[in-house]
C-alpha cells in the first residue's frame, strides 16, 4: 500500500512538474512572437541568420539537447498597402532540417508571398486573396548531398496589391 501511496505521488509530482514547463514553454514562445510581430511590423529589410549564433533581435533561439533549435517568425498587417520587399535569411551549416509554415487571410486585394532557396530554385509562391485563408507547411531534413539547396541564403519576398489583410511566416531549423 505505502509502495502504491509513494507511486501515486511521483506520478502527480510529475504530473505538475511537466505542466509548469508546457506552460513556461509557451509564454516563452508567446513573447518572442510578440517581439518578432513588433519587429517585422515597424522593419523595412529584415535580416537574419538561421542556425547561428549571429541571431539578430528577430529570432528566437532555444538551445536544448545536443543541437540548437532557432526560429524565426515573421508576420505582417496591411491596410490597403502596395508594397514590394525582400528579406533573407541564411541557414548555416550543420543543421539537420528546415521547417516553414505560412499562413495568412486578405479581405481585399492579394498577398504574394515568395519562398526562394539559396540554390535560385523557388520553394513555394503563395498567392493570397479573399477566395480562402491559406496555411501551409514543410519541415525539410537536409541529407547529405542536399547542402547546396538548402544551406545558405534563402530569400523571401513580399507583394501586396491594395492589400487588406495579413500573412504569418515561421521559420525553424535545427
Amino acid at each position: 500500500m505505502k509502495r502504491k501511496i509513494i507511486l501515486l505521488m511521483v506520478l502527480i509530482a510529475g504530473m505538475a512538474f511537466s505542466i509548469n514547463a508546457q506552460e513556461v514553454e509557451e509564454r516563452v514562445r508567446a513573447e518572442s512572437r510578440e517581439r518578432a510581430r513588433v519587429t517585422a511590423r515597424t522593419s523595412t529589410t529584415p535580416s537574419v541568420i538561421i542556425g547561428s549564433t549571429g541571431i539578430d533581435s528577430r529570432g528566437y533561439v532555444s538551445i536544448g539537447g545536443d543541437e540548437q533549435r532557432v526560429s524565426l517568425n515573421l508576420s505582417k498587417h496591411f491596410d490597403g498597402d502596395n508594397i514590394s520587399s525582400k528579406a533573407d535569411f541564411e541557414v548555416a551549416e550543420g543543421q539537420s532540417a528546415i521547417s516553414l509554415n505560412l499562413s495568412g487571410t486578405c479581405e481585399d486585394g492579394d498577398i504574394t508571398i515568395t519562398i526562394i532557396q539559396p540554390n535560385g530554385d523557388t520553394m513555394k509562391s503563395q498567392k493570397i486573396t479573399n477566395a480562402a485563408d491559406i496555411s501551409w507547411s514543410t519541415r525539410i531534413p537536409i541529407k547529405e548531398g542536399d547542402e547546396k539547396k538548402y544551406v545558405g541564403k534563402w530569400q523571401l519576398e513580399v507583394k501586396a496589391n491594395v492589400a487588406h489583410g495579413h500573412y504569418n511566416l515561421n521559420i525553424s531549423s535545427r
